[in-house]
C-alpha cells in the first residue's frame, strides 16, 4: 500500500504518491533555484506551476492518483532547468527509470507545428486577428486591416456586408481560443517548456519596464489612440446599423413598405398561417443581423462586453431556418399559379344609334381594406372579405362580321392544376351594362370573397359592323385596332377619339396622322406591328403582346399578365 500526498498545483488538486511528490518538489526547487536574481519570479513559477497541472490534467484524465512515472513526463516535456544554462551545476538527480532521458535531451528551444487559435491578449473583439497573424506570420494590425476593407467594400460596393460578418462570426465559432500556455505556445509553433516561460516572462518584464520610462515617446502611443478612436467610431456605427434593421424589421407588422401591407400576403398564400409565418420569417430576416451588428459594435465600444458563443450559433442557425422558410414558401405559393384557363363569352350589343360610346366606370365601393403599390396601379382591393381585382382598360376594335356590334369578354385565371384554376375562373364576376348609346364596363372584378390573388383578369375585344362608330373614352387606357390580316395600330391618351370604318379599314376618325394604307401597319416580316409617331411607339406581335411607350408612362402586356411603369405627372380617371 502506497502512500499519498493531496496537494494544490496551479488551482488544481491532485493525489500524489510520496515518491512522485518528493521527485515534483526537488523539480520546483531546482527551478526557483535557476531562476535566484531573475525579475518577476513569482510568476514564474506561478506560470510553471499552471503548465504542470494542464500536463498532468492531460496525462491522468481516468487516473486518480500521479506517480513518479507522470512526473517524469512532465520533466520530459517541461525540460530541466540545467538545460538552459550555462554557468550554474545542478544536484538534481532523477530516478532511474528516467536517467536515460535525461541523456538524450539537448538544450535549446525546440519548436512545434503551429496551430490555429484566437489570442485572448491581443484582442478587440474576439482575437480572431492577431490568431490569424500568428498563424501567417504577419502583424496582427494588417489582418485588421483587412477586415477593415473588406467591410468597407460591403458597405460602399456590392461585396455583401453581411457575408463579410457572417465569415467572420463563423471563424470566431470554429477557431478555438488558447485558453491555455500551451495553446498559446502552439499559437507561434513553440514548445510549452520551461524556457519559453522564462523568456516569456522576462520579454514581459522587459516591456513593461521600457514602457515605464517611455509613455508616450513613441509613435505607437499615437497609433494606438487614433486606433481606439476608429474602433470606437465604427463600434457606433454598428449600433446604428444593427438598430435600422432592427426597426425595419419590426415595421414589417405595422408600416408599408412601398405601400405594401403587411396583409398583402393573405391574398397570395391559401393557408391564413402560412401568411403569419412568411410575416415572421421575413421579419426575421433584418432583425437578427442587426441584432449582430448590435452586439458587434458594443463589442467595439466596450471591449469587456462578451456575445455569448451559444446566443450567436442561435442567431444564425435562425436566420438561415427563416431564409429557408421563405424559400420554401416561395416556392409553395408559386406552384398556385402552375396552370391557368381561360373562358370567352360573346355577347350581342342592342345599340340603336349609330355612335357607340364606350368607357369605364369605377364603382363606388366604400372604405377599402387597403390598397397596393401606387394611386394609379393597384392590382387588387379588399371589402369585407371579398377581392376586387383591377382590369387592363386596354379596348381592341374588330370589324364585325354582320351588322350587330358584339362585345367579346376572355376570363383568365390561374391555379396550381386545372381543377383549381377552374374554380378560381368560375369565382369572376365582371359586370357591363348598355344604356342607350353608352357600354359601361366595370374598372373591377370581383374574384369572390376569401379568394386568393391568381392572376384574375378579364380582356375586351369590340366588334364593330361598318356603319357604326365607336367613340372611346378618356377612362380607356389603351385602345387597338385589329384589321382583317391581323395588323394591329395602337392607340395611347384616349380622348373622345372616334373611329369608324373608312371606306378601307377602320381608323380613327379624327386623329392626327392617321392613314388609309394598311401596309402602314405591316412590319418587314407581316407578322408584328409597329407604330411610332408624337403620341410615342407602340408594338404588338400576333400572339397579342404589346409594348406602349408615350409621356406618361410604358405599358407591357402579354395573354397572362400585365406591367404599367408610369413616371408622368397624370392623374387617374377611375
Amino acid at each position: 500500500m502506497d502512500r499519498t500526498i493531496s496537494i494544490s498545483l496551479g488551482g488544481f488538486s491532485f493525489i500524489v504518491n510520496e515518491e512522485a511528490y518528493h521527485q515534483l518538489r526537488r523539480y520546483l526547487e531546482d527551478i526557483k533555484q535557476s531562476l535566484q536574481g531573475t525579475e518577476g519570479i513569482e510568476d514564474i513559477i506561478e506560470d510553471v506551476e499552471q503548465r504542470i497541472a494542464e500536463l498532468l490534467r492531460e496525462r491522468l484524465q481516468y487516473k486518480e492518483v500521479v506517480n513518479d512515472a507522470d512526473i517524469a513526463y512532465v520533466i520530459s516535456v517541461m525540460g530541466r532547468p540545467e538545460q538552459y544554462m550555462v554557468d550554474d551545476e545542478f544536484s538534481y538527480q532523477e530516478e532511474s527509470t528516467t536517467s536515460n532521458e535525461s541523456k538524450e535531451e539537448t538544450a535549446g528551444n525546440p519548436t512545434t507545428k503551429k496551430r490555429l487559435f484566437r489570442d485572448p491578449d491581443d484582442k478587440i473583439i474576439s482575437g480572431l486577428c492577431s490568431g490569424l497573424a500568428h498563424y501567417l506570420g504577419l502583424d496582427p494590425w494588417a489582418v485588421r486591416a483587412v477586415w477593415f476593407i473588406l467591410l468597407m467594400l460591403g458597405i460602399f460596393t456590392g461585396v455583401s456586408t453581411i457575408m463579410v460578418l457572417f465569415a467572420y462570426f463563423l471563424m470566431v465559432m470554429f477557431i478555438p481560443k488558447a485558453e491555455t500556455f500551451a495553446d498559446k505556445m502552439a499559437m507561434y509553433g513553440k514548445a510549452a517548456n520551461f524556457e519559453q516561460i522564462k523568456e516569456n516572462a522576462l520579454k514581459a518584464s522587459e516591456t513593461l519596464s521600457k514602457s515605464g520610462r517611455k509613455i508616450g515617446d513613441n509613435l505607437g502611443s499615437l497609433f494606438q489612440v487614433l486606433t481606439k478612436i476608429s474602433v470606437f467610431i465604427i463600434g457606433i456605427l454598428f449600433v446604428v446599423f444593427g438598430l435600422s434593421f432592427i426597426f425595419g424589421g419590426i415595421s414589417v407588422y405595422f408600416i408599408s413598405w412601398f405601400n405594401i401591407p403587411a396583409q398583402y400576403f393573405d391574398y397570395f398564400v391559401e393557408e391564413d398561417w402560412l401568411s403569419k409565418l412568411i410575416l415572421f420569417c421575413s421579419s426575421l430576416l433584418p432583425i437578427l443581423p442587426g441584432a449582430l451588428s448590435v452586439m458587434l459594435g458594443i463589442k467595439f465600444i466596450k471591449p469587456t462586453f462578451r456575445i455569448n458563443k451559444n446566443i450567436l450559433i442561435s442567431t444564425i442557425v435562425l436566420w438561415f431556418i427563416a431564409l429557408f422558410g421563405i424559400i420554401i414558401i416561395g416556392v409553395y405559393t408559386a406552384k398556385g399559379y402552375a396552370n391557368s384557363v381561360e373562358k370567352v363569352t360573346m355577347n350581342t350589343l342592342a345599340v340603336t344609334n349609330d355612335t357607340l360610346q364606350v368607357k369605364f366606370e369605377a364603382q363606388n365601393r366604400g372604405n377599402y381594406r387597403f390598397k397596393i403599390f401606387d394611386e394609379d396601379e393597384r392590382p387588387f382591393y379588399i371589402m369585407n372579405d371579398e377581392l376586387f381585382v383591377t382590369i387592363d382598360r386596354t379596348i381592341e376594335l374588330r370589324e364585325s362580321k354582320d351588322n350587330a356590334a358584339h362585345l367579346q369578354v376572355t376570363y383568365k385565371a390561374r391555379g396550381a392544376n386545372g381543377v383549381d384554376a377552374k374554380n378560381n375562373l368560375d369565382a369572376i364576376r365582371f359586370n357591363y351594362q348598355v344604356r342607350g348609346n353608352q357600354l359601361v364596363l366595370d374598372d373591377f372584378l370581383s374574384a369572390g370573397k376569401n379568394s386568393t390573388f391568381r392572376m384574375q383578369a378579364v380582356r375586351f375585344v369590340l366588334y364593330v359592323p361598318r356603319n357604326k362608330y365607336v367613340q372611346l373614352d378618356p377612362s380607356i387606357e389603351y385602345a387597338e385596332i385589329v384589321s382583317n390580316n391581323s395588323n394591329t395600330a395602337f392607340y395611347s391618351n384616349i380622348n373622345n377619339q372616334i373611329f369608324g370604318y373608312n371606306g378601307i379599314k377602320f381608323v380613327c376618325l379624327n386623329c392626327d396622322n392617321e392613314s388609309d394604307n394598311d401596309s402602314d401597319y405591316d412590319n418587314h416580316h407581316g407578322i408584328d406591328t409597329m407604330d411610332i409617331s408624337e403620341k410615342g411607339i407602340h408594338i404588338q406581335s400576333k400572339k397579342g403582346d404589346k409594348i406602349s411607350i408615350d409621356k406618361n408612362k410604358i405599358h407591357i402586356s402579354d395573354d397572362t399578365d400585365t406591367l404599367n411603369i408610369n413616371y408622368g405627372n397624370h392623374q387617374s380617371n377611375r
